[in-house]
């Protein structure tokens, strides 16, 4: 889970699906869409796309935030 943290802390306004991250952070698809279901659930990401092809963009700014 800290791989898909560090990929959204550099690019903060990037948005990205779930192969996109799996790919970067080189880790199974299904592995990456549950702990980005996991970061959505606590309010750090949302979805902008539901469905097939599901893209999730930061939602806070302050990225000075451990929690994340």
């Amino acid at each position: 889970m800290s791989r898909i943290k560090q990929v959204f802390k550099g690019n903060s306004q990037a948005i990205f699906n779930i192969k996109e991250i799996a790919k970067i952070c080189k880790i199974h698809r299904n592995t990456a869409r549950r702990y980005l279901e996991i970061l959505t659930l606590k309010g750090f990401l949302y979805e902008t796309q539901k469905g097939t092809n599901r893209i999730f963009r930061l939602k806070t700014r302050d990225l000075r935030r451990d929690s994340i």
